[in-house]
Formats: structure tokens, sequence, C-alpha cells
């Protein structure tokens, strides 16, 4: 059948419901809800945790059910143009008005069980709070194909002593680099600002995840 308010195809229900967490970037929300049409489409009930911080807007997507917690950034928190502080103070807000609603979800017997949860793999406290709860988990990473090219390294710099970081996170970089230019300096007067800036959180965020992870 079709469910009025999409126009994904939907198989017979399972009786399974599915509990998503995106991370409240652009970028990760839009992968998020695909994969949770996908999954609507495959017969399962989808629950969309949120939070208020660039919440989505369920009047678009009648077909879930969402629940918004409140993680009570700062204005400054909020507003601010580094997102890897953004990130950190999520993982650091989210973490009890999380555990909160999927333990209520947890115990609401008029629903259909909770097979599992799917998070965002930058939202790491994700990991801590599924254990406690004794719920099953699959993180959904968003980034590039480039991405996991990336992680494939990760095992050769922790056994050569890259990692895990010590220190300010620029010398790891520059520990890095140092094979392929001795003058760091001048390796990023060569580079624009801009790329510099994607290379770096780029890398912060897979180290992030990877360690949490694993």
């Amino acid at each position: 059948m079709k469910n009025s308010g999409t126009d994904i195809q939907v198989d017979q229900r399972n009786g399974r419901r599915l509990v998503l967490f995106p991370l409240p970037l652009q970028g990760h929300v839009n992968p998020m809800i695909q994969l949770a049409n996908i999954l609507h489409s495959k017969g399962f009930s989808i629950t969309i945790i949120h939070t208020t911080f660039n919440s989505p807007d369920p009047s678009k997507y009648p077909h879930f059910t969402f629940h918004s917690i409140q993680e009570e950034l700062t204005e400054t928190e909020a507003s601010t143009a580094d997102i890897i502080a953004l990130v950190s103070s999520l993982n650091i807000k989210c973490v009890a008005p999380f555990r909160d609603c999927v333990s209520r979800l947890l115990s609401d017997v008029s629903e259909d069980p909770i097979a599992c949860l799917i998070s965002d793999a930058i939202f790491h406290f994700t990991t801590a709070v599924s254990k406690g709860l004794k719920l099953p988990r699959i993180v959904l990473r968003t980034g590039g194909a480039s991405s996991f090219r990336i992680f494939t390294a990760l095992p050769f710099l922790k056994e050569k002593g890259y990692l895990p970081i010590q220190g300010n996170f620029f010398h790891f970089l520059y520990r890095l680099v140092t094979p392929l230019d001795t003058d760091f300096e001048s390796m990023k007067s060569r580079i624009k600002l801009i790329h510099c800036d994607m290379l770096v959180r780029h890398i912060y965020f897979l180290l992030l995840s990877y360690y949490h992870d694993f």
C-alpha cells in the first residue's frame, strides 16, 4: 500500500520500530531521513529523536513519529561558526535528555517494540547510552567514500605512534605532514585557508568517531 503522506511504496508493517537520531546539520539530517524512508518502505515504524537546534519539520514526514529533546545550547553555542565546538557541546548536553527520551520509548508498551537505535556516528555518546539501556545500536556515517579510505589508514597511524593524539591537534597534523614537507607554515601558505580548515575538520571528525566506536 501507499502511505497518504508519502509517495514511497510501503510493504506490510512488520511490527518493529527503529529509532533514528541524526546530527542536526543538513548534510547529516538529509541522509538519515533518506535512510528512514527506505526502512519505512520495508515495513518498519520510524521514530526520529531530534534536538531543538536545527530541528526538522515533522509536517513534511507524516509517516514518521518525532520526539524532541531539550539540549539547551546557549545562544553562543548555537550561533558559533566553529563546528567542532558545536559538535562537542551537543555530545555533552544531549546525553541526559537523549537517555531519558529513549528510556520512555522503551517503556511505552502501546507502540511497536524497538528493534535498534540508528545514530549519527558523530554522536559518540550514544555508544554508552545504548549499552546502558541494552539497546542494539547501528551508526550511520554520512561522509563520502574518501572517509572510508582514511579509516583504513588509522590502524597504521596507531601502530606508528601517531595515535592516540598527544598534545595539540595541530602538532599532530604537523607530524603527519613532516615526511612530505618539513616547513608546516610554508605548506599552509600554499593552501587556501578554507581548504586547510576543511581538512582539519574532516580529520578531526573521523578520529572522533573512530576512537569512540572502537
